[in-house]
């Protein structure tokens, strides 16, 4: 099948360095497995994680990319228990999308980088939480302006 024969292309960007292990950015190939009907079909689709968000769009990059999913409230696993290898799973409160690359390299760099992206959308979530609170006014526990709400 094309599946199998087709190669996965990835490029990774890091914003600290080179090291693949503090990427943020991704993007390339992978197989996404249909969720609407019951075959579960495999198609080939270009996949980018860019500034926190998981896109994905159809084989022609002049289509227009779906919906972008927001790495913030996301997890990320592998799958095993599917009958294809190199399986992993980006699952939100809203949706779960099941991914294969092309070899087990690919699919840990994949998950590397969507961890990350998760990572520094908690980060910025955080610090942009404690911009907003004051930036920690008070010291040691931040005074207790976190706790209070607007009425």
């Amino acid at each position: 099948t094309t599946a199998t024969t087709t190669t996965a292309t990835t490029t990774t960007t890091s914003t600290a360095s080179d090291d693949a292990a503090n990427a943020t950015t991704i993007a390339g190939y992978l197989f996404k497995r249909s969720a609407h009907n019951v075959r579960h079909d495999w198609k080939r689709r270009y996949c980018e994680v860019v500034d926190g968000n998981f896109t994905y769009r159809h084989e022609n990059s002049s289509t227009p990319a779906q919906e972008p999913m927001p790495l913030l409230l996301c997890n990320v696993k592998a799958r095993h228990d599917l009958d294809r290898l190199h399986c992993f799973e980006i699952r939100s409160p809203q949706k779960s999308i099941i991914l294969m690359a092309d070899s087990d390299a690919a699919m840990k760099k994949w998950m590397a980088v969507l961890q990350n992206g998760i990572g520094a959308s908690l980060a910025s979530q955080l610090s942009d939480a404690k911009n907003r609170s004051g930036g920690g006014h008070g010291g040691g526990s931040g005074g207790g302006s976190d706790c209070k709400r607007s009425r």
